[in-house]
Formats: C-alpha cells, structure tokens, sequence
C-alpha cells in the first residue's frame, strides 16, 4: 500500500469514515478492505464504481459478500448525480455529529478506478483531476464539498496483491494498470476467451465472427501489417477499448466465491 497507507495513517484521527474505491467489474482484485480496516479505527465502505458497466447481478453478489466480510458495499455510476447522492446518505448515517468541524471523509484505491470523478460528483466541482489514464491525482489534496463535506482525495497506489496472470489481465482490461506494465495482446486474449465463454453473441454481433480470437476478430476488421500478416496488438486495443466503454455490455470479469 506504500503511500496510501502513510496517509491513513496520518490522517485518521482527523476523519469520519474512508471509502475505498474498488471496480464493480474486478472487486476482489482491485480491493485492499482488509487491509485499509487494519489501518484504522474508522468505519470503511466500499465503492463499487463503474457499476454501470458491470452485470447488476453480479454486483448486488459482491455487495452481499462485502457485507458478510463487515463492509458496507455500494455499486454507483461515479458520474450518475443520483446514484452518488444515494451512497452518501447512506455514508452520512455513519458519522457522529460535531460542532467543532464539518465531517470529512478520504477516498483510496487504486489507480482510475474512479476516485476523482466520485470526489467531484460529491464535491459538485470539477476540483479533483480526471483522466482516462492511471496517475492522474499526484498528491493528496483537500476539496470542500457543496454540502458541508471536507473531502481527501489520495492517488492511486497498486495494491501488493496484484500477482499472477489471470489478475494481470483483468487489472489490465478494466484500465487499472498502467499500459507499460502489461501485454495488451494478452490481456486482450484473456478478455476475448473469457467473453466467449459468457456473451458469445456480443462478440460475433460486434465483430462480425464465429471463431473467437484476436486473430479472427483482426482478419474481419481488416488489420495487417506491413509483412501481410494480421495485427493483433490492434485487435487487442479495439477490444480492450470496447469492453472498457461497455459496447461488449454489461460484463462482470469477476464473481464471489460461495
């Protein structure tokens, strides 16, 4: 946890609750509850955002497995006015009214899990930094929230439980690491096998094939290389790309145990 947890150190006494931000579409990978609960004495919640691109089953499966764990667990769309107002009446239940300051509240997880772009939907300002790439947030920043809140926004920081492929791959398709740290032919593999397995049809209907592979998938959009031979990087990119704006539908890469 490295910087984050020197920030939850340094900053607990003076907070009312933490919400960890995990995505819906990978809970299990990009969460460190446990390991924040550890930290401190303060009530954590999760923040299973990107709801809005996960299957609603299945986030409702992991918000009763967080629950079960000691958590209370949120699926929200980050930039759905609503669905945040939602979350934080509920989030408000949990703090004790004081006189001497306004209640605050810091907001972790990894990297473009969407941090930011929930801190500004609380903040109703655009003053936390939102971008479509890990890193974006440098440093922790304080934001004064519209109703009252003080706000800690924190950057994103790779949990130490990202290891093996499999993580690697769902970590990569859903944006989480940095592109540098990852083959995206491999996760793009990784996605095309584990769809195929489970919405067939949304991949024949987008991409016009019956045999699922980044290969078949590149010879049907016509990509070629120089040599003649098919372009799988840029197979893989279309389909990483698609899958992360929903087009492929509402897909969950990861399900509770039990």
């Amino acid at each position: 946890m490295g910087f984050q947890e020197e920030l939850i150190k340094k900053y607990s006494r003076a907070l009312d609750v933490i919400l960890e931000c995990v995505d819906a579409r990978v809970p299990y990978s990009s969460s460190n509850s446990t390991y924040i609960a550890s930290l401190t004495s303060k009530p954590v919640v999760v923040v299973l955002t990107h709801a809005d691109l996960a299957h609603p089953d299945t986030t409702r499966r992991w918000q009763t497995w967080f629950k079960s764990r000691g958590y209370l667990a949120f699926g929200v769309n980050c930039l759905s006015a609503p669905s945040v107002r939602r979350l934080m009446r509920e989030v408000k239940k949990l703090v004790r009214p004081n006189r001497l300051r306004p209640p605050r509240l810091m907001v972790v997880g990894m990297p473009n899990v969407g941090k930011s772009s929930l801190l500004n939907r609380i903040a109703g300002t655009a003053a936390a930094r939102v971008g479509a790439r890990p890193g974006i947030t440098r440093g922790p920043q304080w934001i004064r929230g519209s109703d009252g809140w003080e706000l800690l926004d924190t950057p994103g920081v790779l949990g130490t439980n990202v290891t093996g492929e499999d993580m690697r791959c769902k970590l990569g398709a859903v944006a989480i690491l940095p592109e540098n740290t990852y083959a995206p032919e491999e996760a793009g593999a990784w996605l095309v096998d584990y769809l195929a397995k489970r919405v067939p049809g949304a991949l024949r209907e987008r991409y016009g094939v019956d045999v699922f592979t980044l290969s078949e998938i590149a010879k049907s959009a016509g990509f070629k290389l120089s040599d003649g031979e098919f372009d799988i990087r840029r197979a893989a990119s279309r389909v990483l790309s698609d899958f992360r704006k929903g087009l492929l539908g509402r897909v969950s890469l990861e399900v509770p145990e039990g």
